[in-house]
Protein backbone atom coordinates (compact mmCIF):
# COMPACT_ATOMS: atom_id res chain seq x y z
CA UNK A 1 0.00 0.00 0.00
CA UNK A 2 0.95 3.23 -0.65
CA UNK A 3 2.15 6.05 1.40
CA UNK A 4 -0.64 7.91 0.72
CA UNK A 5 -2.96 5.85 1.22
CA UNK A 6 -1.47 5.24 4.26
CA UNK A 7 -1.17 8.40 5.34
CA UNK A 8 -5.49 9.11 4.12
CA UNK A 9 -6.17 6.30 6.86
CA UNK A 10 -4.39 7.59 9.85
CA UNK A 11 -5.96 11.26 9.15
CA UNK A 12 -8.66 9.74 9.37
CA UNK A 13 -8.17 7.92 12.39
CA UNK A 14 -6.94 10.70 14.10
CA UNK A 15 -10.18 12.73 13.25
CA UNK A 16 -12.16 10.17 14.70
CA UNK A 17 -10.48 10.15 18.16
CA UNK A 18 -8.29 7.23 17.90
CA UNK A 19 -5.83 7.63 20.43
CA UNK A 20 -3.71 4.91 21.19
CA UNK A 21 -2.52 2.14 19.07
CA UNK A 22 -1.15 -1.53 20.22
CA UNK A 23 0.43 -4.36 17.61
CA UNK A 24 3.36 -6.12 16.39
CA UNK A 25 4.49 -4.12 13.49
CA UNK A 26 5.69 -5.42 10.14
CA UNK A 27 8.43 -3.56 8.02
CA UNK A 28 5.58 -2.62 5.11
CA UNK A 29 2.36 -0.95 5.59
CA UNK A 30 2.06 -1.20 9.71
CA UNK A 31 5.05 0.36 10.10
CA UNK A 32 4.04 2.94 8.10
CA UNK A 33 0.82 3.36 9.26
CA UNK A 34 2.07 3.12 13.01
CA UNK A 35 4.36 5.62 12.26
CA UNK A 36 2.23 8.34 10.72
CA UNK A 37 -0.09 7.71 13.69
CA UNK A 38 2.51 8.67 16.10
CA UNK A 39 2.95 12.17 13.67
CA UNK A 40 -0.29 12.55 14.79
CA UNK A 41 -0.26 12.21 18.18
CA UNK A 42 -1.30 8.48 18.34
CA UNK A 43 0.72 6.58 21.26
CA UNK A 44 1.72 3.29 19.75
CA UNK A 45 1.78 0.52 22.35
CA UNK A 46 4.97 -2.67 21.21
CA UNK A 47 3.21 -5.38 22.39
CA UNK A 48 4.48 -9.45 22.70
CA UNK A 49 1.78 -10.99 20.91
CA UNK A 50 -1.20 -9.54 18.34
CA UNK A 51 -3.86 -11.64 20.84
CA UNK A 52 -2.80 -9.50 23.48
CA UNK A 53 -2.48 -6.17 21.28
CA UNK A 54 -6.48 -6.54 20.20
CA UNK A 55 -7.54 -7.32 23.77
CA UNK A 56 -5.18 -4.54 25.34
CA UNK A 57 -7.19 -2.14 22.01
CA UNK A 58 -10.60 -3.71 23.39
CA UNK A 59 -10.21 -2.48 26.77
CA UNK A 60 -9.60 0.90 25.54
CA UNK A 61 -12.81 0.77 23.71
CA UNK A 62 -15.10 -0.97 26.60
CA UNK A 63 -17.56 1.71 26.65
CA UNK A 64 -18.64 1.37 23.31
CA UNK A 65 -16.92 3.68 21.58
CA UNK A 66 -13.63 3.02 19.00
CA UNK A 67 -10.37 4.99 20.78
CA UNK A 68 -8.08 2.62 20.24
CA UNK A 69 -6.82 0.28 17.32
CA UNK A 70 -4.36 -3.05 16.80
CA UNK A 71 -1.97 -3.13 13.88
CA UNK A 72 -0.11 -6.35 12.68
CA UNK A 73 1.28 -8.29 9.56
CA UNK A 74 -0.53 -10.25 7.08
CA UNK A 75 -0.91 -14.17 7.73
CA UNK A 76 0.27 -15.66 10.59
CA UNK A 77 -0.13 -12.22 12.71
CA UNK A 78 -3.48 -11.57 11.50
CA UNK A 79 -4.02 -15.50 12.77
CA UNK A 80 -2.58 -14.10 16.25
CA UNK A 81 -5.54 -11.46 16.41
CA UNK A 82 -8.22 -13.83 16.66
CA UNK A 83 -8.63 -15.14 20.02
CA UNK A 84 -8.42 -10.98 20.90
CA UNK A 85 -11.26 -10.52 18.19
CA UNK A 86 -12.99 -13.23 19.77
CA UNK A 87 -12.73 -12.25 22.88
CA UNK A 88 -13.89 -8.29 22.06
CA UNK A 89 -16.96 -10.29 20.32
CA UNK A 90 -18.09 -11.78 23.29
CA UNK A 91 -17.41 -8.62 25.59
CA UNK A 92 -19.03 -6.31 22.71
CA UNK A 93 -16.10 -4.19 22.90
CA UNK A 94 -15.88 -2.23 18.97
CA UNK A 95 -11.82 -2.03 18.39
CA UNK A 96 -10.84 -2.11 15.28
CA UNK A 97 -7.76 -4.36 13.97
CA UNK A 98 -5.78 -3.45 11.20
CA UNK A 99 -3.52 -6.20 9.28
CA UNK A 100 -1.34 -6.03 6.07
CA UNK A 101 -2.99 -7.71 3.09
CA UNK A 102 -2.59 -8.92 -0.40
CA UNK A 103 -4.76 -7.50 -2.95
CA UNK A 104 -7.53 -9.55 -4.52
CA UNK A 105 -5.57 -9.60 -7.88
CA UNK A 106 -2.44 -11.12 -6.30
CA UNK A 107 -2.30 -14.79 -7.30
CA UNK A 108 -2.36 -17.25 -4.74
CA UNK A 109 1.13 -18.24 -5.88
CA UNK A 110 2.77 -15.32 -4.97
CA UNK A 111 1.27 -15.08 -1.63
CA UNK A 112 4.02 -16.74 0.73
CA UNK A 113 1.69 -16.73 3.49
CA UNK A 114 -1.28 -17.53 2.61
CA UNK A 115 -4.82 -16.69 4.38
CA UNK A 116 -8.03 -16.26 3.63
CA UNK A 117 -8.51 -13.16 6.37
CA UNK A 118 -12.24 -12.56 6.24
CA UNK A 119 -12.78 -16.35 5.64
CA UNK A 120 -10.82 -16.80 8.87
CA UNK A 121 -13.04 -13.99 11.33
CA UNK A 122 -16.47 -13.78 9.06
CA UNK A 123 -18.34 -15.43 11.82
CA UNK A 124 -16.88 -13.42 14.52
CA UNK A 125 -16.23 -10.73 13.10
CA UNK A 126 -18.80 -7.47 12.71
CA UNK A 127 -17.73 -5.22 9.83
CA UNK A 128 -14.83 -6.25 7.18
CA UNK A 129 -13.01 -3.67 5.03
CA UNK A 130 -10.38 -3.82 2.84
CA UNK A 131 -8.98 -0.09 2.39
CA UNK A 132 -10.31 1.72 -0.54
CA UNK A 133 -8.68 5.08 -0.37
CA UNK A 134 -12.39 6.14 0.91
CA UNK A 135 -12.74 8.20 4.14
CA UNK A 136 -16.03 7.66 4.02
CA UNK A 137 -16.21 4.00 3.68
CA UNK A 138 -14.07 3.78 6.84
CA UNK A 139 -16.10 6.12 9.18
CA UNK A 140 -19.40 3.88 8.18
CA UNK A 141 -16.85 0.84 9.44
CA UNK A 142 -16.25 2.74 12.76
CA UNK A 143 -20.04 3.45 13.00
CA UNK A 144 -21.14 -0.03 12.50
CA UNK A 145 -18.95 -0.99 15.10
CA UNK A 146 -20.24 1.01 17.51
CA UNK A 147 -23.99 0.40 16.94
CA UNK A 148 -25.64 -1.70 19.56
CA UNK A 149 -24.44 -4.45 19.77
CA UNK A 150 -21.26 -3.07 19.55
CA UNK A 151 -18.40 -5.38 18.21
CA UNK A 152 -15.18 -5.42 16.73
CA UNK A 153 -14.20 -4.66 12.98
CA UNK A 154 -11.15 -5.32 10.78
CA UNK A 155 -9.37 -3.58 7.90
CA UNK A 156 -7.15 -5.06 5.52
CA UNK A 157 -3.87 -2.80 3.95
CA UNK A 158 -3.87 -3.57 0.65
CA UNK A 159 -2.78 -1.81 -2.58
CA UNK A 160 -5.63 -3.57 -4.64
CA UNK A 161 -8.77 -4.06 -2.46
CA UNK A 162 -11.92 -5.99 -3.65
CA UNK A 163 -13.95 -3.77 -5.78
CA UNK A 164 -17.39 -4.33 -3.73
CA UNK A 165 -17.20 -4.28 0.03
CA UNK A 166 -19.57 -7.07 1.40
CA UNK A 167 -20.55 -5.89 5.13
CA UNK A 168 -20.27 -8.10 8.10
CA UNK A 169 -23.29 -7.24 10.74
CA UNK A 170 -23.96 -9.42 13.31
CA UNK A 171 -27.14 -7.69 14.52
CA UNK A 172 -29.52 -5.73 12.04
CA UNK A 173 -31.59 -3.04 14.06
CA UNK A 174 -35.55 -2.74 12.75
CA UNK A 175 -36.60 0.91 11.50
CA UNK A 176 -39.99 0.63 11.91
CA UNK A 177 -40.17 -0.71 15.73
CA UNK A 178 -42.60 1.10 18.25
CA UNK A 179 -42.42 0.71 21.98
CA UNK A 180 -45.79 0.50 23.99
CA UNK A 181 -44.14 1.83 27.09
CA UNK A 182 -47.53 2.35 28.81
CA UNK A 183 -47.87 -1.71 28.84
CA UNK A 184 -44.79 -1.57 31.03
CA UNK A 185 -46.35 1.04 32.79
CA UNK A 186 -49.64 -0.59 33.93
CA UNK A 187 -47.41 -3.83 34.74
CA UNK A 188 -45.40 -2.25 37.08
CA UNK A 189 -48.66 -0.33 39.00
CA UNK A 190 -50.47 -3.76 39.69
CA UNK A 191 -47.39 -4.61 40.55
CA UNK A 192 -46.54 -5.46 44.54
CA UNK A 193 -42.29 -6.48 44.21
CA UNK A 194 -41.47 -5.71 41.27
CA UNK A 195 -37.60 -5.97 40.72
CA UNK A 196 -35.12 -4.91 38.12
CA UNK A 197 -32.13 -6.48 36.32
CA UNK A 198 -29.53 -4.67 33.86
CA UNK A 199 -27.61 -5.67 31.18
CA UNK A 200 -24.24 -4.02 29.76
CA UNK A 201 -25.98 -2.08 27.32
CA UNK A 202 -27.04 0.15 30.55
CA UNK A 203 -23.50 1.65 30.80
CA UNK A 204 -23.23 2.24 26.85
CA UNK A 205 -26.68 3.97 26.43
CA UNK A 206 -27.99 4.66 29.84
CA UNK A 207 -25.00 6.47 31.84
CA UNK A 208 -26.79 9.46 33.89
CA UNK A 209 -30.21 7.16 35.02
CA UNK A 210 -30.02 6.68 38.71
CA UNK A 211 -30.98 2.99 39.51
CA UNK A 212 -31.21 3.58 43.32
CA UNK A 213 -35.25 3.64 43.19
CA UNK A 214 -36.50 1.64 46.34
CA UNK A 215 -36.57 -1.73 45.01
CA UNK A 216 -34.04 -4.56 44.44
CA UNK A 217 -31.95 -3.91 41.27
CA UNK A 218 -29.68 -6.23 39.74
CA UNK A 219 -27.13 -6.67 36.94
CA UNK A 220 -25.50 -9.18 34.68
CA UNK A 221 -21.73 -9.25 35.03
CA UNK A 222 -21.00 -7.50 32.34
CA UNK A 223 -23.22 -4.42 33.99
CA UNK A 224 -21.47 -5.07 36.87
CA UNK A 225 -21.38 -1.01 38.61
CA UNK A 226 -24.29 0.01 36.80
CA UNK A 227 -25.82 0.53 40.03
CA UNK A 228 -23.46 1.37 42.74
CA UNK A 229 -23.28 -2.03 44.71
CA UNK A 230 -22.39 -0.50 48.11
CA UNK A 231 -26.40 0.83 47.84
CA UNK A 232 -28.98 -0.33 50.26
CA UNK A 233 -31.05 -1.70 46.83
CA UNK A 234 -28.02 -3.24 44.70
CA UNK A 235 -29.05 -7.56 44.65
CA UNK A 236 -25.99 -8.59 42.97
CA UNK A 237 -25.12 -10.50 39.74
CA UNK A 238 -27.40 -12.34 37.92
CA UNK A 239 -26.55 -15.61 35.88
CA UNK A 240 -29.65 -17.74 35.72
CA UNK A 241 -27.94 -20.09 38.28
CA UNK A 242 -30.15 -20.76 41.33
CA UNK A 243 -27.82 -21.51 43.83
CA UNK A 244 -28.12 -21.08 48.07
CA UNK A 245 -27.12 -17.72 48.16
CA UNK A 246 -27.92 -16.51 44.46
CA UNK A 247 -30.02 -13.83 43.67
CA UNK A 248 -32.66 -15.83 42.04
CA UNK A 249 -33.07 -17.47 45.14
CA UNK A 250 -33.34 -14.67 47.22
CA UNK A 251 -34.38 -11.91 45.50
CA UNK A 252 -36.18 -12.98 42.25
CA UNK A 253 -38.47 -15.71 43.73
CA UNK A 254 -40.10 -13.06 45.87
CA UNK A 255 -40.77 -10.83 42.80
CA UNK A 256 -43.87 -10.57 41.17
CA UNK A 257 -42.56 -8.89 37.89
CA UNK A 258 -39.07 -7.86 36.64
CA UNK A 259 -38.41 -5.16 34.56
CA UNK A 260 -35.12 -5.73 32.17
CA UNK A 261 -33.08 -3.12 30.69
CA UNK A 262 -31.21 -5.06 27.95
CA UNK A 263 -31.02 -8.32 29.16
CA UNK A 264 -29.64 -10.49 26.77
CA UNK A 265 -28.82 -14.70 26.96
CA UNK A 266 -25.21 -13.73 25.86
CA UNK A 267 -24.64 -12.21 29.62
CA UNK A 268 -25.92 -14.99 31.37
CA UNK A 269 -24.54 -18.33 31.87
CA UNK A 270 -27.91 -20.04 31.55
CA UNK A 271 -30.53 -18.55 30.42
CA UNK A 272 -34.17 -19.79 31.50
CA UNK A 273 -37.80 -18.72 32.14
CA UNK A 274 -38.16 -16.89 35.90
CA UNK A 275 -40.66 -17.53 38.14
CA UNK A 276 -42.22 -13.60 37.82
CA UNK A 277 -43.65 -12.51 34.49
CA UNK A 278 -40.40 -10.12 32.21
CA UNK A 279 -40.62 -7.23 30.23
CA UNK A 280 -37.82 -6.91 28.52
CA UNK A 281 -36.71 -2.93 27.21
CA UNK A 282 -33.85 -3.01 24.50
CA UNK A 283 -32.46 -1.15 21.79
CA UNK A 284 -32.81 -3.63 19.81
CA UNK A 285 -35.99 -6.14 19.04
CA UNK A 286 -35.69 -9.58 19.53
CA UNK A 287 -33.76 -10.49 16.52
CA UNK A 288 -30.73 -12.14 16.28
CA UNK A 289 -32.13 -14.00 19.32
CA UNK A 290 -30.65 -12.48 21.84
CA UNK A 291 -33.48 -12.77 23.98
CA UNK A 292 -34.33 -16.18 23.81
CA UNK A 293 -34.52 -18.45 26.69
CA UNK A 294 -35.89 -15.77 28.96
CA UNK A 295 -39.68 -16.51 27.47
CA UNK A 296 -40.40 -12.79 28.53
CA UNK A 297 -44.19 -11.65 28.35
CA UNK A 298 -42.94 -8.65 25.49
CA UNK A 299 -39.52 -7.36 24.77
CA UNK A 300 -39.87 -3.34 23.96
CA UNK A 301 -37.42 -1.97 21.36
CA UNK A 302 -36.56 1.81 22.01
CA UNK A 303 -34.59 4.34 20.39
CA UNK A 304 -34.01 6.31 23.96
CA UNK A 305 -33.82 3.72 26.24
CA UNK A 306 -31.90 6.23 28.88
CA UNK A 307 -35.42 8.74 28.72
CA UNK A 308 -38.02 5.55 28.87
CA UNK A 309 -36.00 4.14 32.16
CA UNK A 310 -36.52 7.24 33.52
CA UNK A 311 -40.44 7.32 32.50
CA UNK A 312 -40.61 3.56 33.87
CA UNK A 313 -38.59 4.59 37.43
CA UNK A 314 -40.77 7.17 38.48
CA UNK A 315 -43.74 4.34 38.52
CA UNK A 316 -40.91 2.16 40.54
CA UNK A 317 -39.88 4.29 42.77
CA UNK A 318 -43.49 4.33 43.86
CA UNK A 319 -42.68 0.64 45.25
CA UNK A 320 -40.45 -0.02 48.41
CA UNK A 321 -39.75 -3.36 48.83
CA UNK A 322 -36.50 -5.51 49.59
CA UNK A 323 -34.19 -4.10 51.97
CA UNK A 324 -34.70 -6.53 54.39
CA UNK A 325 -33.89 -9.51 52.02
CA UNK A 326 -31.26 -7.68 50.58
CA UNK A 327 -29.57 -6.89 54.08
CA UNK A 328 -30.12 -10.93 54.87
CA UNK A 329 -28.78 -11.94 51.77
CA UNK A 330 -25.66 -10.34 52.40
CA UNK A 331 -24.92 -11.22 55.89
CA UNK A 332 -25.77 -15.30 54.16
CA UNK A 333 -23.00 -14.39 51.75
CA UNK A 334 -20.58 -12.67 54.50
CA UNK A 335 -20.89 -15.65 57.18
CA UNK A 336 -19.94 -18.07 53.85
CA UNK A 337 -17.31 -16.43 52.43
CA UNK A 338 -15.31 -14.25 54.85
CA UNK A 339 -13.97 -15.95 57.32
CA UNK A 340 -10.94 -15.88 59.19
CA UNK A 341 -8.84 -18.21 56.98
CA UNK A 342 -6.91 -16.92 54.29
CA UNK A 343 -8.78 -17.19 50.92
CA UNK A 344 -9.83 -14.99 47.89
CA UNK A 345 -12.88 -13.56 49.31
CA UNK A 346 -11.04 -11.99 52.22
CA UNK A 347 -8.70 -10.56 49.34
CA UNK A 348 -11.02 -8.98 47.22
CA UNK A 349 -12.30 -7.48 50.53
CA UNK A 350 -8.83 -6.31 51.72
CA UNK A 351 -8.28 -4.57 48.53
CA UNK A 352 -11.60 -3.10 48.28
CA UNK A 353 -10.95 -1.64 51.23
CA UNK A 354 -7.82 -0.42 50.01
CA UNK A 355 -8.43 0.88 46.55
CA UNK A 356 -11.78 0.40 46.27
CA UNK A 357 -13.41 3.63 45.85
CA UNK A 358 -10.54 4.63 42.50
CA UNK A 359 -9.39 1.23 41.19
CA UNK A 360 -10.96 -0.56 38.36
CA UNK A 361 -11.10 -4.19 39.37
CA UNK A 362 -10.07 -6.68 36.47
CA UNK A 363 -10.78 -10.69 36.37
CA UNK A 364 -9.76 -13.10 34.65
CA UNK A 365 -11.77 -16.84 34.97
CA UNK A 366 -11.99 -19.00 37.36
CA UNK A 367 -13.72 -19.93 40.93
CA UNK A 368 -12.17 -16.70 42.13
CA UNK A 369 -13.77 -14.54 39.28
CA UNK A 370 -17.30 -15.76 41.09
CA UNK A 371 -15.62 -14.96 44.35
CA UNK A 372 -14.90 -11.55 42.76
CA UNK A 373 -18.16 -10.88 40.90
CA UNK A 374 -19.92 -11.36 44.53
CA UNK A 375 -17.84 -9.78 46.75
CA UNK A 376 -16.26 -6.97 45.24
CA UNK A 377 -18.71 -3.66 44.63
CA UNK A 378 -18.73 -1.79 41.82
CA UNK A 379 -19.62 1.87 42.46
CA UNK A 380 -19.38 2.51 38.64
CA UNK A 381 -18.81 0.73 35.55
CA UNK A 382 -15.48 1.88 35.13
CA UNK A 383 -14.80 0.15 38.56
CA UNK A 384 -15.06 -3.04 36.73
CA UNK A 385 -14.14 -5.24 33.74
CA UNK A 386 -13.92 -8.74 33.09
CA UNK A 387 -14.14 -11.60 30.77
CA UNK A 388 -18.18 -11.65 31.61
CA UNK A 389 -19.77 -12.58 28.65
CA UNK A 390 -16.83 -14.90 26.89
CA UNK A 391 -15.14 -16.42 30.54
CA UNK A 392 -12.10 -16.88 28.59
CA UNK A 393 -9.02 -17.51 30.44
CA UNK A 394 -5.95 -15.29 29.96
CA UNK A 395 -7.80 -12.03 28.99
CA UNK A 396 -7.03 -10.19 31.98
CA UNK A 397 -3.54 -9.25 31.93
CA UNK A 398 -4.23 -7.76 28.35
CA UNK A 399 -7.19 -6.15 29.44
CA UNK A 400 -5.47 -4.70 32.79
CA UNK A 401 -2.80 -3.20 30.38
CA UNK A 402 -5.30 -2.18 28.05
CA UNK A 403 -7.20 0.20 30.49
CA UNK A 404 -4.07 1.25 32.39
CA UNK A 405 -2.82 2.18 28.75
CA UNK A 406 -5.78 3.80 27.97
CA UNK A 407 -4.84 6.92 30.54
CA UNK A 408 -6.99 5.53 33.46
CA UNK A 409 -5.56 7.71 36.44
CA UNK A 410 -6.42 5.39 38.92
CA UNK A 411 -4.87 1.78 39.98
CA UNK A 412 -5.90 -1.12 38.18
CA UNK A 413 -6.18 -4.54 40.11
CA UNK A 414 -5.63 -7.63 37.36
CA UNK A 415 -6.02 -10.52 39.15
CA UNK A 416 -5.60 -14.17 37.36
CA UNK A 417 -5.50 -17.76 38.58
CA UNK A 418 -3.20 -21.06 37.38
CA UNK A 419 -4.49 -20.65 33.90
CA UNK A 420 -5.21 -17.57 33.07
CA UNK A 421 -1.68 -16.17 33.99
CA UNK A 422 0.10 -17.88 31.39
CA UNK A 423 -1.03 -16.75 28.20
CA UNK A 424 0.10 -13.67 27.86
CA UNK A 425 2.36 -13.36 31.25
CA UNK A 426 5.29 -11.57 28.66
CA UNK A 427 3.19 -8.65 28.31
CA UNK A 428 3.39 -7.47 31.98
CA UNK A 429 7.31 -6.48 30.49
CA UNK A 430 5.02 -3.19 28.31
CA UNK A 431 3.26 -2.46 32.32
CA UNK A 432 7.44 -2.22 33.50
CA UNK A 433 8.55 -0.13 30.42
CA UNK A 434 5.73 2.51 30.29
CA UNK A 435 5.45 2.59 34.47
CA UNK A 436 1.90 1.51 34.79
CA UNK A 437 -0.07 1.43 37.76
CA UNK A 438 -1.08 -2.18 37.86
CA UNK A 439 -1.58 -4.54 41.01
CA UNK A 440 -1.15 -8.22 38.93
CA UNK A 441 -2.47 -10.51 41.62
CA UNK A 442 -1.97 -14.63 41.17
CA UNK A 443 -4.49 -16.38 43.05
CA UNK A 444 -3.16 -20.22 42.74
CA UNK A 445 -4.74 -23.75 44.16
CA UNK A 446 -2.24 -25.25 42.31
CA UNK A 447 -4.46 -26.77 39.82
CA UNK A 448 -7.43 -25.38 37.62
CA UNK A 449 -10.12 -25.24 40.29
CA UNK A 450 -12.98 -25.34 38.19
CA UNK A 451 -11.97 -28.28 37.01
CA UNK A 452 -10.58 -29.82 39.57
CA UNK A 453 -14.23 -28.98 41.42
CA UNK A 454 -16.16 -30.63 38.56
CA UNK A 455 -14.43 -33.79 39.28
CA UNK A 456 -16.85 -35.52 42.02
CA UNK A 457 -15.78 -39.66 41.14
CA UNK A 458 -12.62 -41.03 42.16
CA UNK A 459 -10.44 -43.22 39.42
CA UNK A 460 -9.37 -39.93 37.89
CA UNK A 461 -6.35 -38.57 36.75
CA UNK A 462 -5.28 -35.38 38.08
CA UNK A 463 -2.49 -34.48 36.18
CA UNK A 464 -4.40 -32.78 33.40
CA UNK A 465 -5.36 -29.87 35.74
CA UNK A 466 -2.65 -30.27 38.30
CA UNK A 467 -0.28 -27.10 38.04
CA UNK A 468 3.54 -28.42 39.19
CA UNK A 469 5.01 -25.44 39.84
CA UNK A 470 2.42 -22.56 40.42
CA UNK A 471 4.82 -19.84 41.09
CA UNK A 472 5.79 -16.88 38.64
CA UNK A 473 7.51 -14.62 41.18
CA UNK A 474 11.10 -15.02 39.78
CA UNK A 475 9.97 -14.95 36.00
CA UNK A 476 8.32 -11.67 36.77
CA UNK A 477 11.06 -10.62 38.30
CA UNK A 478 13.12 -11.22 35.30
CA UNK A 479 11.05 -8.80 33.12
CA UNK A 480 11.85 -5.47 35.44
CA UNK A 481 8.75 -6.12 37.98
CA UNK A 482 8.97 -6.09 41.53
CA UNK A 483 7.11 -9.70 42.94
CA UNK A 484 6.34 -11.09 46.50
CA UNK A 485 4.42 -13.69 47.70
CA UNK A 486 1.82 -12.95 50.80
CA UNK A 487 -0.21 -15.84 53.02
CA UNK A 488 -1.65 -13.25 55.15
CA UNK A 489 -4.15 -10.51 55.11
CA UNK A 490 -1.77 -8.30 57.17
CA UNK A 491 1.41 -8.76 54.48
CA UNK A 492 -1.11 -8.04 51.85
CA UNK A 493 -2.20 -4.87 53.56
CA UNK A 494 1.64 -3.80 54.48
CA UNK A 495 2.44 -4.67 50.17
CA UNK A 496 -0.72 -2.59 48.68
CA UNK A 497 0.06 0.38 51.32
CA UNK A 498 3.74 0.32 49.97
CA UNK A 499 2.90 -0.03 46.50
CA UNK A 500 0.65 2.44 46.42
CA UNK A 501 3.14 5.26 47.47
CA UNK A 502 5.24 4.56 44.45
CA UNK A 503 5.24 3.76 40.40
CA UNK A 504 5.32 1.31 38.48
CA UNK A 505 3.17 -2.20 38.70
CA UNK A 506 3.03 -4.99 41.37
CA UNK A 507 3.26 -8.77 41.22
CA UNK A 508 1.57 -10.59 44.21
CA UNK A 509 1.17 -14.14 44.34
CA UNK A 510 -0.93 -16.11 47.03
CA UNK A 511 -1.62 -19.95 47.55
CA UNK A 512 -4.87 -21.18 48.77
CA UNK A 513 -5.91 -24.38 50.12
CA UNK A 514 -6.64 -26.86 47.03
CA UNK A 515 -9.70 -28.44 49.66
CA UNK A 516 -11.13 -25.22 51.23
CA UNK A 517 -10.73 -23.49 47.44
CA UNK A 518 -12.43 -25.99 44.89
CA UNK A 519 -15.60 -26.26 47.89
CA UNK A 520 -15.81 -22.29 48.06
CA UNK A 521 -18.05 -21.38 45.53
CA UNK A 522 -20.56 -24.39 46.23
CA UNK A 523 -23.47 -22.11 47.14
CA UNK A 524 -23.11 -19.02 45.04
CA UNK A 525 -23.07 -20.33 41.73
Amino acid sequence: MSKELVGIIAKALTMRGIDHAFGVTGSGSSLSLIGQLQDRGVVYHPVAHEGAAAMMAGACCREGKVRAVAIGIKGPGFANFFPGILSNTYENRPCMTISEAYGHKVPQWKKHKRLDHKAVVNTVLKDFYQFDGNPSTLEELLFNAEQEIPGPVHVDLCSEPAPQREKILRVKIPDDASPRIDEIIKLVRKSNNPAVILGSMVARLMRNVIWDIGVPVLTTAAAKGCIDETGVYAGGIFTGEVKELSPEQWILSKADLIVAFGLRNTEVVLPRCLDAPLVIVDALEAVGNIHDGFDPMGVYRVCNPGDVAEIINAELSRKQWGEDLLRERRAGIENELLGEAFMPANVFRCLEEALGTKATLVLDTGLFCTIGETVWRARTPKGFCGSSNGRFMGTSIPTAIGIAAAGNANPVICVAGDGGIRPYLPEIRLAVEEKMTVLFVLMSDGAYGTVAQSIRTGGINCSPFTIGMPSWRRAVEGMGCPAIEVSHILELENAIKEWSNSSGPLFIEMFFDPEAYIHSTIKIR
